[in-house]
């Protein structure tokens, strides 16, 4: 059994209740409504975690992820919904439905749109936290409905509901990858996606160096990770890259004299001789030394060679290369190394709070003077406030982007920046 880190701070996850702890509200709200909508959070491939990080690890990104699922309170499910854990230190969360929903009583259909509410939203949070540690897809959905018999125990009662959740969850994905499929396609068809722009600024006079295209999808799936989460489980991820990256180059001819535009590209697309033919076409009619290939490290390279080979034809055009969210996820030194980006951008994670944080103010000095070494520029993404900002300037690191610094938008705006 699993025993609890004394140091782990339970956050908003101490919200969260045992089934066994909830069990008398469960039954009025049964006996109440006539019956329960349930739905069953199975995240069991976190055990990941914990077999090859430990303990403590896996229980803090246990309770990060439960917090993630009370706050769904707010958007996707009501308030009266009940949400608890079914063991300590578990992979899997019920939702008890509360009461009926616009209808006198609730249908399958119903807790199907639901329950894929619930993934759609919470699906990409998950992801995100668990990047770092080498998971992907860690959950899965089942649904059931609850009817109370007064022959049978409550309590037994929503051990078989949650029984046959389970059985269904474990068909999970490929259901959701059936209705993914389609729904994808018709973003992709009917021309959904939009592209937004967001300034990257030099840090020595605060002006505007370039823009990177950031993909947007209608409500619902508005941000790249929920798309392509999407994408993945309905095996479309190069459909929908390729579409990004020809939206990234939609409005290149509008670009500011002597800007530079970021686009991201995917590994897979690099390997693919005919999205380089078209790139290659594409480059005649534009700047290519103003294209920044940015590679998006939400996917491993897992062909090195083939990779390297793919880049070289496309760097041969002229086009630059800049790596993606270096300090998370797949990123790492050997990128660096291996591809000699003429640019190193910072992820996040390293560059909130750095004026807090020895640590990070460590990593990032290292990294400049990496960049200094090798002739690559280093950009910090995410910079939100003015300290971090301040930080980021006395460690001379010399691009930036974030909300700080402007905001994504559907144009080419120019940026008001002073330092107070």
């Amino acid at each position: 059994p699993r025993s609890a880190p004394l140091e782990v701070q339970l956050d908003g996850a101490s919200e969260v209740p045992l089934l066994h702890e909830v069990l008398h509200d469960v039954d009025v709200l049964l006996h109440s409504s006539g019956y329960l909508g349930l739905i069953l959070i199975d995240l069991e491939p976190l055990g990941k975690i914990e077999s090859e990080f430990g303990a403590a690890t896996y229980n803090q990104t246990l309770f990060q992820i439960a917090a993630e699922i009370t706050e769904l309170r707010h958007h996707v499910m009501r308030t009266g919904d009940l949400i608890c854990m079914l063991r300590p230190f578990g992979e899997q969360l019920v939702v008890f439905l509360e009461g009926p929903r616009k209808k006198d009583m609730v249908r399958g259909e119903d807790l199907e749109r639901i329950a894929d509410r619930v993934w759609l939203a919470l699906s990409p949070r998950v992801n995100e936290l668990i990047r770092p540690y080498g998971c992907r897809e860690a959950i899965r959905l089942g649904y059931t409905m609850v009817l109370p018999n007064s022959m049978v125990q409550t309590e037994r009662i929503v051990y078989r509901a949650i029984d046959e959740a389970r059985i269904m969850a474990h068909d999970h994905s490929r259901r959701v990858a059936m209705r993914a499929k389609e729904r994808l396609r018709d973003l992709l068809v009917n021309q959904k996606l939009f592209i937004l722009y967001q300034p990257i600024i030099r840090l020595d006079d605060l002006g505007v160096q370039g823009y990177e295209a950031l993909v947007r999808g209608p409500a619902g799936l508005s941000m790249p990770a929920t798309l392509f989460g999407l994408a993945s489980n309905a095996g479309l991820v190069g459909e929908l890259a390729r579409a990004c990256f020809e939206l990234s180059l939609a409005h290149f001819d509008e670009l500011p004299e002597e800007s530079l535009l970021f686009a991201n590209v995917w590994p897979t697309l690099v390997n693919d001789p005919a999205f380089r033919a078209g790139l290659r076409r594409r480059l005649e009619s534009i700047d290519p030394a103003r294209l920044v290939l940015e590679i998006c490290e939400c996917e491993a390279v897992h062909n090195y060679e083939l990779f390297l080979e793919g880049l070289a034809e496309l760097r041969e055009t002229g086009v630059r290369l800049a790596i993606d969210d270096l300090g998370a996820g797949h990123a790492n030194l050997d990128h660096i190394s291996h591809l000699s980006p003429d640019f190193m951008k910072l992820d996040i994670s390293m560059v909130q709070e750095i004026h807090n944080s020895v640590a990070k103010r460590a990593i990032v000095s290292s990294m400049v003077q990496i960049g200094d070494a090798i002739d690559s520029t280093v950009i910090a993404e995410g910079v939100e406030r003015a300290a971090e900002r301040d930080a980021l300037i006395e460690l001379k690191v010399p691009w930036a982007q974030g909300f700080h610094f402007g905001e994504p938008a559907a144009g080419f705006e120019p940026v008001p920046i002073s330092i107070p």
